[in-house]
């Protein structure tokens, strides 16, 4: 809308007849934006602000009939007046006031307004103030930055954060401090505290004057040369290679009693530098002034086996039931053969990390070797043998071959059934042959023929049960008796003897025996 046409709309609404009825706003022609000062602009702010403190101000009223004629003046010629009426007959008119002459209300209006306008352009006036500081009430990282600007607010962060230490812990406690400046610790900008300020409206001054608080937190973004920082750590004796200890896995070890125990792990201290390096940087990123590494197992290298793994607990329980197996072996002369922890121990396998376990060929060998020595200890086979006569003492008789064997094969069998399945067992070994006797007197029952005496004697279990006199065969040809060692074969009862076969049916000898 051109002003000559804005001038015209404005000039025809005050010459239109029909009467308005009062209203206390302050009165102004309606102007286009584009018609209008920045005073103008400005004036519209103030009025805002005096009606939202102090309410309407009735200064101007529309026109009556019968009131006095205001002017306004014509933007196209100034010289040119434009009549309105004012202080008509309204209830805040007066119509017997003089001409020219306000009452009491309308001075106390423009008093109000007058205070208003005053109190705006002191608001304005701190409002402005605030316009490149923080409002009171501020705190960015827990500071106060009231009345700060964003580069003041800046530089303070950027000297707190440029003061920087950090120290360094190592496992067993062991640690190095070292400043910022080492390794060019400082700060960078990100001007996250000018996005604050900018996003403060400064018109909103006043919330901070009353109490009202805004806390924000910027994060420190900082740099440093990563290359100075490490050559730096690695300078450390805990980062030496001379005085890194490697960890040790758990293992099983023998005690005193033969039994299997768990020796723990070691923790050493060798660093596994990637990792250390990838935790340090990141908490210098995050500004931490301690970096604690005496406890975190991930930076060391550990033992792949300790104390409570599963499997080691459960080989030193089936070592130790190995151990407690017992096999007891009753000998014929009385003695015994034990196969015990102290023998087993020396039949388990140990690899060169010094770790026990059970090879089922190393015990078939050493099981084979000890029933090879108890075999030659005790298998006997004799074809004489010391008789203790009843007249005449000992003797030395001639006899078939007798004696106790052990079979190896078997017996190696049964002792690695034993062990292997943790059987505890007392018995005597599998023979081969076992017609041995405990005594030289044949366990004491036994029949003793004197040839020289013509004697016999039969002994039970020790004891001389039968003593009579005997016939034997003569000492020559096939009808002598052999002296030596015999076993009874067989034993019949009410027999004929007879002699050689003369003829048929007829014998050189024939006698009933019927006992």
């Amino acid at each position: 809308m051109s002003e000559e046409k804005a001038y015209d709309k404005v000039t025809s609404l005050w010459e239109e007849e029909e009467t308005y009825d009062t209203y206390s706003p302050i009165f102004q022609p309606i102007m286009p934006d584009e018609f209008r000062s920045a005073d103008e602009k400005l004036d519209d702010v103030i009025r805002k602000m005096v009606n939202e403190t102090i309410g309407d101000v009735p200064i101007y009223q529309a026109k009556q009939k019968n009131s006095k004629a205001g002017s306004w003046t014509d933007p196209k010629n100034k010289s040119k007046k434009k009549k309105f009426s004012f202080g008509g007959n309204s209830a805040g008119g007066n119509k017997n006031k003089e001409p020219g002459k306000l009452n009491g209300t309308q001075i106390a209006g423009l008093v109000f307004a007058c205070i208003a306008v005053v109190i705006a352009l002191v608001y304005l006036y701190f409002a402005y103030s605030y316009k490149e500081v923080f409002f009171d009430g501020t705190f960015i990282n827990g500071v106060d930055v009231g009345g700060m600007t964003p580069e003041q607010v800046e530089a303070d962060i950027a000297a707190q954060v440029e003061d920087y230490d950090v120290t360094i812990t190592f496992r067993g406690g062991s640690n190095h401090e070292i400043s910022g400046d080492q390794f060019d610790f400082h700060y960078v900008s990100n001007n996250k505290a000018r996005e604050i300020k900018d996003a403060q409206p400064f018109m909103a001054w006043i919330q901070g004057k009353i109490g009202h608080t805004e806390k924000y937190t910027i994060e420190e973004a900082t740099a440093y040369d990563r290359d100075k920082l490490k050559n730096l750590v690695l300078d450390f004796d805990e980062l030496k290679e001379e005085n890194q200890v490697k960890p040790t896995n758990a293992f099983l070890q023998i005690n005193e009693g033969d039994s299997f125990i768990i020796t723990p792990e070691t923790e050493g201290n060798t660093i596994i530098q990637d990792k250390f390096f990838d935790k340090l940087y990141n908490a210098i990123d995050l500004v931490e002034t301690e970096v604690n590494f005496s406890k975190d197992n991930d930076v060391y290298e550990t033992a792949t086996i300790k104390a409570d793994n599963p499997e080691l607990n459960t080989q030193m329980a089936d070592l130790n039931a190995f151990l407690d197996t017992t096999v007891t072996y009753n000998m014929y002369d009385g003695m015994q053969q034990i196969v015990d922890r102290h023998t087993l121990i020396q039949w388990l396998d140990v690899n060169e990390d010094g770790f026990y376990f059970i090879n089922t060929d190393k015990i078939n060998q050493k099981a084979a070797e000890f029933v090879s020595n108890m075999a030659q200890t005790f298998d006997f086979v004799k074809k004489t043998r010391t008789f203790n006569s009843t007249q005449r003492g000992p003797v030395e008789l001639g006899c078939s071959e007798y004696g106790i064997i052990i079979d190896q094969q078997q017996e190696t069998e049964a002792l690695l059934n034993d062990v292997l399945n943790r059987i505890t067992d007392t018995r005597e070994p599998i023979y081969s042959r076992n017609d041995g006797v405990k005594s030289a007197n044949f366990d004491g029952t036994y029949i003793e023929v004197d040839i020289d005496n013509q004697h016999l004697y039969l002994y039970k279990e020790g004891q001389l049960v039968v003593d009579s006199a005997c016939v034997t065969g003569l000492n020559e040809g096939d009808r002598k008796t052999p002296k030596g060692v015999w076993k009874i074969y067989s034993k019949q009862r009410d027999r004929v003897l007879r002699g050689e076969e003369i003829e048929e049916g007829v014998y050189s000898y024939e006698a009933h025996v019927n006992y």
